[in-house]
């Protein structure tokens, strides 16, 4: 029996997503953005005052639950680095194909979520 997989939806007015490394974080305080594992966080409870400033899972201390698998599977391993590079890639991505791509690889490695864009965003 297969555990239920909880949709986080990804606003695209406050994912930020295709800025290249350098200016991602979980979450930007300046501009009040998440990268996709920030709004997992916020979407498991974590406040925004405890991701600002913060680049990797690895950073967060008492990282919420559902995300502790992430950070033993990801931190300095080549996964972390394609979750975070499917997000941060600076290219012609949709944000459709973005989610797709990040999608397949958390369903590779087992997590319990997925996202999905916001509704309003599909139309």
């Amino acid at each position: 029996m297969s555990a239920e997989l909880r949709t986080i939806e990804l606003d695209p007015a406050t994912w930020l997503r295709g800025e290249g490394s350098g200016p991602s974080y979980l979450y930007r305080g300046s501009d009040g953005k998440s990268c996709c594992l920030g709004v997992a966080c916020l979407a498991f409870g974590r406040t925004t005052r405890s991701l600002d400033g913060h680049a990797e899972v690895g950073d967060v201390k008492r990282l919420p639950r559902p995300l502790v698998p992430l950070r033993r599977l990801v931190e300095g391993t080549e996964l972390a680095n394609t979750l975070y590079m499917i997000n941060d890639r600076v290219d012609k991505t949709t944000d459709a194909d973005r989610v797709v791509e990040l999608n397949q690889e958390l369903g590779r490695i087992g997590m319990s979520f997925r996202f999905a864009l916001k509704a309003e965003a599909c139309q």
